[in-house]
């Protein structure tokens, strides 16, 4: 039973951010002849705000805010940074060459008139769609993710997500642009060739990026029972956690269906991970505190690519046995 008024005020956060705000860009959508940006931005802001709004209000830990101390500011900088080129990079690179990528390659599929078939069931309520959309693109995300954990190449990339030190409304965008392509193909195999309808798209893009802002926040959310389908911050601090067999686990969003059925879901009794992030004499953690934001990133940036190419090649990998990356 809720003990205290932020008790009580932590039962509602993840509903609003997860629930209320891509019900608001619904509205928007069906309000304005169709406009997905408009919709998607005005959703996508409410979340970001909301987010803020709990962090300030009601936080998980104290030593988490961006300002807590003066590496934290830094490094919630350095996540902005992130942020905006993620913007770009996704909004006028990733999604205009995936989509004409596989428009190309599945074209006969989308030509349903051709083939006198139609993929989706666009007769079905909007629910049961969004039900079939989670299963199918959460397994494509739930193995891109665990590769990019247990293949060594891959590790050298998805790294740079994994060197956050503390979650906070700003953590979610860190990410190397490479790894864009890697989270959006996905989605986009799946919902381009079957010819899902742009509103429940909407809906589908717009609780995953909830679930994005949600699980890499620093603000207490009750999800007591949405954490035995769905996933959550419980889950993914976990992932983020320094220890490695606390962090090769938890890959599924925005279901833990995958991670039941293969055997990776990991969710103690705890308030959560000891300490969050990479070994401190790993190169990215070190980069973060001797170099300015703007040499920092473009050191990450150029990391994976100078591992790939023997140049440096660092810690690739991590060991589940021992704990130790």
């Amino acid at each position: 039973m809720p003990k205290s008024v932020g008790d009580i005020a932590a039962l509602f956060t993840y509903p609003l951010i997860a629930f209320a705000c891509p019900a608001l860009g619904w509205l928007v959508f069906h309000h304005s002849d169709g406009n997905l940006f408009l919709a998607s931005m005005s959703a996508t802001t409410l979340m970001l705000a909301l987010v803020i709004l709990f962090e300030q209000t009601l936080p998980f830990r104290a030593e988490w805010r961006a300002k807590s101390s003066e590496q934290s500011f830094k490094n919630t900088r350095l996540n902005v940074l992130y942020m905006t080129t993620s913007f770009i990079f996704q909004e006028f690179i990733v999604k205009v060459v995936l989509t004409a990528l596989f428009i190309a390659l599945f074209g006969l599929l989308l030509d349903r008139s051709t083939l006198g078939v139609d993929f989706w069931p666009h007769h079905w309520h909007w629910f049961p769609q969004l039900v079939v959309i989670f299963l199918l693109t959460d397994f494509f995300n739930y193995w891109t993710h665990r590769c990019l954990h247990e293949w060594h190449q891959g590790w050298a990339l998805h790294k740079i997500h994994h060197s956050l030190e503390e979650l906070n409304w700003s953590a979610a965008a860190k990410m190397h642009m490479l790894e864009h392509f890697l989270n959006s193909g996905p989605r986009l195999i799946v919902l381009i060739p079957l010819g899902v309808s742009h509103e429940v798209f909407l809906l589908y893009m717009l609780y995953n990026s909830a679930v994005g802002f949600i699980v890499h926040s620093n603000a207490r959310y009750n999800t007591k029972w949405f954490n035995y389908i769905l996933y959550t911050q419980d889950h993914h601090r976990f992932h983020h956690s320094q220890d490695i067999r606390e962090a090769n686990s938890n890959y599924s969003g925005p279901t833990v269906i995958w991670d039941l059925i293969f055997g990776t879901l990991y969710l103690p009794h705890t308030r959560g991970p000891d300490k969050l992030g990479l070994y401190s004499h790993e190169n990215i953690p070190r980069w973060q505190r001797e170099h300015s934001i703007w040499k920092s990133y473009w050191l990450q940036f150029l990391s994976p690519f100078k591992y790939w190419l023997g140049i440096d090649k660092g810690t690739s990998h991590r060991d589940n046995s021992t704990g130790t990356a």
